[in-house]
């Protein structure tokens, strides 16, 4: 069984969420190789996600969400055979989900926040927000219905109009 009972026997984690971080993300985190835990969320950090990332070998958990972030998801991302746990909601990402590796197991949760996402596995997944509503134009029977309901209409309003003028 697996215990952590010295401090340097603990996963490698980088957590450097909520301090105000600004700029790309930098490249050079592929050379972080040993880290298993990268936790980026909650700043300010902007521009594409760098497909260099897919060099952190090891990396289980990676976080960038709620950042402002754009372009697509890199596909060499679907690599990293050990990420289990993938976080890149509410950023301006756009373009298809990869599909492939670890992507086919991440929920709706991991991408939620950028309309531009789309395809892959996750697209039927995606909450109604993230969806254009469609247009009902009426068919003949549809018009059917409404001109026999504005005639009543008219007509119950125009009988009960004109009584309650006589009365």
């Amino acid at each position: 069984m697996l215990q952590y009972n010295q401090i340097w026997s603990l996963p490698p984690t980088l957590d450097l969420s909520n301090n105000f971080l600004t700029e790309p993300i930098w490249p050079e985190f592929r050379n972080l190789k040993k880290l298993h835990y990268l936790v980026l969320k909650c700043n300010n950090l902007s521009g594409n996600i760098p497909q260099d990332l897919s060099g952190m070998t090891n990396i289980e958990t990676l976080d960038l969400s709620h950042n402002d972030l754009s372009g697509a998801i890199p596909h060499l991302l679907v690599n990293l055979y050990f990420l289990s746990e993938f976080n890149v909601a509410y950023n301006q990402l756009y373009g298809t989900i990869p599909t492939g590796g670890q992507f086919e197991t991440f929920p709706n949760l991991s991408f939620e926040g950028n309309l531009g996402l789309c395809g892959g596995e996750h697209s039927s997944r995606y909450s109604i927000s993230n969806q254009v509503p469609q247009v009902v134009s009426p068919n003949k029977s549809m018009w059917g219905e409404i001109i026999v309901r504005m005639s009543f209409g008219i007509g119950f309003g125009t009988g009960f109009g004109t009584c309650s003028f006589l009365f």
